[in-house]
């Protein structure tokens, strides 16, 4: 189970010396192999909870739980280690190293644990010939397109086995067509690799397709 317990947090203005608040008392369960969806405007704190419950920052009140242990108590090298072996990530701009192969981006998250290469290797070669891109296996980014781009994150996301993977706004530079068959993907991959998915998105209609609907609004969760 991974879950928010009382998640606050806020920024300095670059205007005044006040704060904005944009999370408040975020409680929040995410069962695993469910699909979870955050909806809510541009700029209403989507994002800031996604990487909070992803361990990429942290709150300033509250901590999130991972099967009962909270995830903050951990210092940076641990906190680091945990999201290397339990959470994927995807995101609206797909991070893809560009100097890199789709296969050298798929397998850098099981590098980083120091796996075998043969071992790793053949995983990244399931997953981008399971994804469609068998025959993208050498391309580098920039010769793939948006969608072909989109997929190699996903295969990136999934490639250490995660439990919970996060996705902020993951169709938000693709066109309608890649969008549907990226939403497809993500809950054909659910049911295959028993992995939850949580994810955040201004369209509802995208929200709708989730197992659990949230809604984001002035800081708080409806």
């Amino acid at each position: 189970m991974l879950e928010t317990q009382h998640i606050s947090k806020s920024f300095a203005s670059v205007d005044s010396n006040e704060r904005i608040q944009v999370l408040t008392d975020i409680t929040l369960q995410v069962r695993p192999s469910s699909v979870t969806s955050i909806v809510g405007a541009s700029g209403s704190g989507k994002s800031t909870l996604l990487h909070i419950l992803g361990g990429l920052d942290r709150p300033d009140e509250g901590n999130v739980l991972y099967d009962g242990k909270p995830i903050f108590d951990m210092n940076d090298e641990q906190l680091a280690k945990f999201r290397n072996q339990n959470i994927g990530f995807i995101f609206q701009f797909h991070h893809l190293l560009p100097e890199f192969s789709a296969l050298e981006n798929v397998f850098m998250p099981a590098l980083i644990r120091n796996e075998p290469m043969d071992k790793i290797s053949d995983r990244a070669r399931q997953l981008l010939t399971r994804l469609g891109l068998e025959q993208r296996i050498d391309h580098r980014p920039s010769q793939l397109s948006g969608g072909e781009q989109q997929r190699v994150a996903v295969a990136r996301a999934l490639m250490n086995n995660p439990g919970y993977i996060l996705a902020d706004e993951p169709t938000g530079n693709l066109d309608k067509k890649n969008t549907q068959a990226l939403l497809e993907l993500l809950f054909e991959i659910r049911d295959e690799e028993q992995v939850a998915l949580v994810l955040v998105t201004h369209d509802s209609g995208i929200a709708d397709k989730a197992d659990h609907k949230f809604e984001l609004s002035d800081g708080k969760l409806v």
